[in-house]
């Protein structure tokens, strides 16, 4: 059997069939023994020779999807170029082998590709895992954040419950202090009857209707007699244990009232029980543990703000600012002492020019 190409024998099976012309060849005049047996036996029959390739440089689509199909296209084209190149001499030869080597480059570099879609689906891979997880961690966040929002809901609800306690002990506190105001007036109403006479020398064996006679006549009260008297004793010495007040509840309001029309005169108890004691007795209305303090309380605020005069009548407090106020403020609390505090001097910043 002669080769197709240059005629010459071929040796006993191992030559190429051509897969269109059954034309048989010397792997020299077609292709590479080495890349021929490479081939599978499919590829094999559909290697074609150059005449073959000639006659169906374009080819059809049938033949497109069988060449794309099988995945040999590449090396049938390259087999075909190596066996053009040996017919073509001088210059079209070196110019077909750089196109050779070009090829090589570009499949080369596809084959590089290719090896390395194992390391691009690995790292693909840990993105999804890396994905998965900041869908998992995202889920609990948004679990936590639900958690939070239902704890804010309940933290508010608890506030606002606060506050509704809250508004609602200040309307408590203020019936409280309303309640105490009206009590404290009462309780001091009930002294409406009552004489405190401060002050007084003590003396042993002490006769209080003797007392009482001279303190009256001391202070010209007219017209006194004991039996204007309900109840009298007298409260314990504080600092000094040589005077003590006096309480006394008359019978009826108006002759409490008039002792009350002589407080204003000077008396001493030398002058009243001789002994040399220069102390003055004063006459004041009988005031409550409560109505004493505020009262002390209200003489240091008018030192403090510039108030001239504070005294108790008729069981009320009372403050005024100066001789020139015609306005008398009724104290029931230290609240009310608070609009009458003394208002800062804005003094003129001294010029620098």
């Amino acid at each position: 059997m002669l080769c197709n190409k240059c005629e010459k024998p071929l040796p006993a099976n191992d030559f190429v069939v051509c897969g269109g012309c059954q034309s048989s060849f010397h792997y020299d005049c077609s292709v590479t023994k080495e890349k021929w047996t490479r081939k599978n036996t499919a590829t094999r029959k559909k290697w074609k020779c150059d005449s073959c390739c000639d006659r169906t440089k374009l080819p059809t689509g049938d033949d497109k999807k069988n060449t794309d199909s099988d995945g040999e296209g590449e090396e049938n084209l390259t087999d075909s170029i190596e066996v053009e190149i040996r017919n073509q001499p001088g210059q079209h030869e070196v110019q077909a082998n750089n196109d050779i080597d070009e090829i090589k480059k570009v499949l080369y570099q596809i084959k590089q590709a290719v090896s390395e879609l194992p390391e691009l689906k690995r790292e693909f891979s840990e993105v999804v895992k890396s994905l998965n997880f900041a869908h998992e961690r995202i889920v609990d966040l948004q679990k936590e954040n639900d958690a939070l929002k239902l704890e804010l809901k309940t933290t508010n609800k608890k506030v606002e419950e606060l506050d509704q306690k809250i508004t609602n002990m200040a309307k408590i506190e203020t019936q409280v202090k309303q309640v105490e105001a009206k009590q404290n007036d009462k309780d001091q109403y009930e002294r409406n009857r009552n004489l405190e006479i401060a002050n007084v020398a003590t003396c042993r064996n002490e006769v209080i209707e003797d007392t009482m006679e001279r303190i009256a006549h001391c202070f010209g009260v007219p017209n006194y007699d004991f039996i204007q008297i309900d109840k009298v004793h007298r409260l314990p010495a504080k600092k000094d244990p040589s005077i003590s007040s006096i309480i006394v509840q008359f019978k009826y309001r108006h002759d409490r009232d008039h002792w009350l029309n002589f407080k204003k005169k000077i008396v001493t108890n030398d002058a009243c029980f001789g002994g040399g004691n220069p102390t003055r007795i004063f006459l004041n209305e009988q005031m409550t543990p409560y109505y004493r303090q505020l009262f002390w309380k209200t003489k240091e605020f008018a030192k403090e703000n510039e108030l001239k005069f504070v005294w108790f009548k008729d069981g009320k407090l009372r403050v005024r600012r100066d001789e020139g106020s015609k306005e008398v403020i009724i104290v029931q609390s230290e609240k009310d002492l608070l609009p009458l505090t003394k208002k800062p001097v804005n003094l003129p910043v001294p010029s620098t020019t």
